[in-house]
């Protein structure tokens, strides 16, 4: 998902989590700006309480996901790349 949001220049990344250690480092190189935590549930529970408690960011949040759906995301955007991909594949070509 980090590639996903990372192209994106409608969306900042702003935090990386991961239970691999080594993938959250090199991840984390590629994104300095990006804050860092390996598996830390309560962190995660903090901010999963934050965002329930503010319906304003959640509603935000979910246009934002739902435009990233509409605009590429949906499944009419991504078959034609996964048909050429299998067009590539069972081609015996690179």
């Amino acid at each position: 998902m980090v590639r996903n949001f990372s192209a994106s220049s409608r969306t900042d990344l702003a935090w990386l989590c991961d239970i691999d250690v080594e993938r959250l480092g090199a991840f984390g190189r590629q994104h300095p700006a990006a804050r860092r935590t390996a598996n830390d549930e309560y962190d995660l529970a903090t901010r999963v309480i934050e965002l329930l408690a503010d319906p304003d960011r959640r509603r935000a949040m979910g246009g934002i996901g739902l435009e990233r759906i509409r605009s590429g995301l949906a499944w009419w955007h991504q078959a034609v790349k996964l048909l050429a991909a299998y067009d590539v594949a069972f081609s015996g070509r690179p």
